[in-house]
């Protein structure tokens, strides 16, 4: 019998193309002969539609014509089974699916939104909500990175509301040029770069149209960037290659990401050096340091880490954690021997494994205290 696999993508997010671009790799890599995969798409206006179209590239042209076509859907369990459910009866019936994939970028989605909605409703799934939160907000982040001696750069981090005197020292003495980007989004949406101080107010105010939180970076002139992926769960972690990543702009920008020349998608267009050029004791170092970041934020599922190397003096630091990365970072897998349908495995297997897990756990207390509960000295 097949497995039914839902794949959620898309949201309410200025990464929502980039979730379209991963999903459709995504579902193109299941084993058709053991899988049948149902896309659940979600709009920009956070409405829920289904439609076999939705594994096509072509049927992304216009979006706001897709939806017109597209069944209005909602997921929901009953009977200790989880449903694609139809919410008009001109459509087929409900859809019995094992458990949901979950491929949103960004806010509303990598943030741990999807994680909380789906473990709300029992629906099995990859992802810890703590996790996929503390991790997109990248002072949260590095705030728990450092209290375990796990080098970041610099950082300070201030909100929309603060005047820009009661930060600027704390800024200046970062020292000059700086990084300024918005707390919670990725594939680099909303970067700036302020090489002096006249340059910051108008950063600031460019990154808070995106965020009510900033964060300013100490930045690295001379530097090398990489990044390495850990696939697994609290019991056991693998590392994958490292590539280096090729940047043509100042900083590695969502055009360096995905608008390659080159007619591939997502994050495998992206210009790299794969394996990385480094010595045994860098390659070491990442690794090493990728798998620390892993168990320190209770990571699950397949993550990418990137980092930076001063290359004044060969120092390396943990820049971001990725817990839904681009193209699930399938590329760093290859590179080490396994093809995307074996990620795909993995991860089955680390969701029946949390499943396997929760059904040991005691969640609740075979009782009901509504039974004997008294209300002014009177028993109801």
């Amino acid at each position: 019998m097949k497995v039914n696999v839902g794949v959620v993508f898309g949201g309410n997010s200025v990464e929502h193309e980039i979730s379209i671009l991963t999903a459709l790799q995504v579902m193109k890599h299941f084993d058709e002969k053991k899988y049948n995969v149902y896309p659940i798409y979600i709009s920009k206006q956070q409405e829920c539609y289904f439609d076999h179209c939705l594994k096509q590239r072509s049927s992304y042209k216009d979006l706001n014509m897709l939806c017109k076509k597209l069944a209005i859907v909602t997921l929901c369990k009953k009977q200790g089974n989880v449903w694609i459910h139809f919410l008009e009866k001109r459509w087929k019936k409900d859809i019995k699916i094992d458990y949901v994939l979950p491929i949103m970028h960004g806010t509303c989605g990598e943030d741990g939104s999807i994680q909380g909605y789906l473990r709300l409703l029992g629906i099995p799934t990859l992802g810890k909500v703590a996790f996929s939160a503390v991790a997109q907000d990248k002072t949260f982040c590095k705030d728990i990175l450092l209290q375990h001696k796990i080098p970041v750069v610099p950082y300070v981090t201030c909100n929309k509301y603060q005047k820009i005197d009661e930060i600027i020292d704390d800024i200046d003495a970062l020292g000059y040029p700086l990084i300024v980007k918005p707390c919670n989004l990725g594939s680099s949406i909303g970067i700036c770069v302020v090489e002096e101080k006249e340059q910051l107010q108008q950063a600031l105010e460019s990154v808070f149209a995106y965020d009510v939180y900033a964060i300013v970076e100490k930045m690295l002139v001379e530097m090398r960037e990489f990044n390495c992926s850990v696939l697994g769960n609290a019991e056991h972690q693998e590392i994958s290659e490292i590539e280096e990543v090729e940047k043509q702009d100042i900083i590695l920008s969502y055009k360096d990401k995905y608008m390659s020349e080159k007619q591939e998608t997502g994050m495998e267009a992206m210009k790299k050096k794969l394996p990385a050029c480094l010595s045994i004791e860098e390659k070491n170092r990442i690794q090493q340091l990728s798998q620390a970041v892993f168990q320190v934020l209770k990571g699950e599922g397949v993550v990418r880490i990137d980092f930076m190397q001063d290359c004044r003096d060969g120092s390396i630091y943990v820049n971001e954690v990725n817990t839904i990365p681009g193209s699930f970072a399938y590329y760093l897998w290859e590179a080490k021997g396994k093809d995307f349908s074996t990620l795909l495995k993995d991860l089955e297997a680390i969701v029946i494994s949390n499943m396997k897990q929760e059904e040991t756990m005691i969640s609740s207390y075979q009782s009901n205290l509504l039974q004997s509960y008294f209300l002014g000295g009177k028993k109801l």
